[in-house]
């Protein structure tokens, strides 16, 4: 938590006193008036002010909290309140429509482990042969070496990887910095960082919006939501002078012993160290679908963040995934078909404007669209075909987890297994659905499916953890079922 104090300008209100508090969701802008500027402001607006320490600040997405006015003997003072969602400080101002943004970089806390570049730290002992080469142009009193020298070292490269896609440049970085060596010892410590370089400049929304694309997949990469630890952005025309942006309602994951686990290297299903050229067709590939499947996307990622938590909504939200889906292409349906369609269509339109009218005309528009199972299926089946043999029955258990699904949105018939009763059988589903969804994405993209599947490890990902124990799930499923009063067939 932190304050300061300077001059805003609230919507054409310049030069009013303010102060403004850091402290994450409870952060507020304070603006004081003497005279009649007293007002309610529509929507969110930006304000701009210059700190007393003479730092630009720019407060973006605010919400107005109060309005107050005290009367004083000498007047009265007004107070305006507001919760900015944004605030952006730095040496110049941002304006929250115009496209200026030419680069955002954020840091994520499993970055270490996602770009996880171990050759470039490394230490190496009895480097008695390199002394004299490291210590001839070091200041100070040269010291001869005693039989086992030890030498840390930086690569010095700082970029671990970037890919190109169709509206920014991707790369990883290290950010490397270190106090001077003394007798009281050394350090050198790295956070590494995550940058978007946009082709065209961008507004402030939109290069949020593709930062946070870009860490739903990181998320994905690591098995677990990621926590926000900072975000700086570059303006167009200005060097490399970065603002930095704190984000007052970051994505925060819920805390909890089983999910604050981090995720070790070997686990992940993507490795930009070891194996790039896959990687950087992945995240080219998840750029495209993310743009084109937002909605999709969206869902997946707010039930992937609930990590080791199963609930109805995560299981219902994950079968309305496929739904989402833009499949463009119609099942083709006979021509006797087309012409009832019609038929019904016209029928439907004539009567009275009413709900059951709507439902009506809605039912008879999906007649020849793809329904959701198939839907499911199909991406079911891009993973059956390049994961040897990994997923025994899994079209069957897609249907099942449709059947509870369709259960818990229409209420009607039985589902195939009781879900509150079997808490395993529920998080399989579950996790059948969300990883069909994100491999079928991934392997179309060139993702080696099969060599993941057959990774040792320490089961730190939920996806290695699915694969691990598919069979074991796929057991405890069918003695559900058996179990259950009316077991529907597959």
């Amino acid at each position: 938590m932190r304050t300061a104090s300077g001059r805003f300008s609230v919507h054409g209100l310049d030069g009013l006193a303010g102060d403004l508090l850091w402290d994450g969701k409870q952060s507020e802008f304070t603006a004081y008036a003497e005279d009649e500027t007293y007002r309610v402001f529509a929507g969110e607006p930006t304000i701009h002010g210059v700190l007393n320490d003479m730092t630009k600040v720019s407060l973006l997405e605010c919400v107005q909290l109060s309005l107050t006015r005290t009367m004083r003997p000498e007047g009265q003072r007004q107070a305006m309140r507001f919760f900015p969602n944004f605030i952006v400080e730095g040496r110049h101002h941002v304006d929250a429509q115009s496209a200026k943004i030419r680069c955002i970089r954020f840091f994520i806390e499993d970055a270490a482990d996602i770009f996880c570049d171990y050759g470039s730290f490394g230490s190496t002992i009895r480097a008695k042969g390199l002394w004299e080469q490291l210590v001839k142009d070091s200041p100070g009193e040269y010291c001869e070496p005693g039989e086992m020298p030890v030498v840390f070292f930086y690569s010095g490269r700082d970029e671990i990887i970037r890919i190109e896609t169709s509206g920014f440049a991707v790369s990883a970085h290290h950010n490397v910095h270190w106090s001077p060596p003394s007798p009281s010892g050394l350090r050198l410590d790295n956070d590494i960082s995550t940058t978007l370089d946009f082709n065209e400049p961008q507004s402030f929304a939109d290069a949020i919006g593709h930062a946070i694309s870009v860490v739903n997949l990181l998320s994905i990469c690591a098995g677990r939501a990621q926590n926000w630890k900072a975000v700086e952005i570059d303006l167009e025309g200005t060097g490399f002078e970065p603002l930095r942006v704190t984000w007052n309602h970051a994505p925060q994951r819920v805390s909890n012993r089983h999910d604050d686990r981090r995720p070790h290297f070997r686990d992940l299903p993507l490795n930009p160290v070891n194996r790039p050229e896959e990687f950087k067709r992945v995240v080219t590939g998840w750029v495209s679908a993310y743009e084109r499947d937002l909605s999709a996307w969206v869902r997946f990622s707010e039930g992937f963040a609930l990590g080791s938590r199963y609930t109805i909504d995560r299981l219902v939200g994950a079968a309305n995934i496929f739904d989402l889906l833009s499949i463009t292409a119609a099942a083709e349906l006979p021509s006797e078909f087309e012409e009832a369609k019609k038929v019904a269509r016209a029928a439907f339109k004539k009567l009275p404007d009413s709900e059951l009218r709507r439902n009506a005309l809605d039912s008879i528009a999906r007649i020849g669209k793809h329904p959701l199972t198939a839907k499911a299926l199909k991406r079911a089946q891009v993973v059956l075909d390049a994961s040897g043999g990994t997923f025994p029955e899994l079209e069957r258990v897609i249907k099942y987890a449709i059947r509870c699904r369709n259960y818990f949105v229409h209420g009607s018939g039985s589902p195939p297994v009781d879900i509150y009763k079997h808490r395993g059988a529920h998080s399989f589903l579950t996790d059948a659905l969300e990883f069909v969804f994100v491999a079928s994405h991934f392997i179309e993209s060139g993702w080696d499916v099969l060599a993941f599947c057959r990774l040792g490890g320490t089961v730190s990902h939920p996806f290695q953890e699915f694969v691990y124990h598919y069979r074991d799930g796929l057991a405890e499923l069918n003695a559900a079922m058996a179990m259950s009063p009316a077991p529907m067939k597959s």
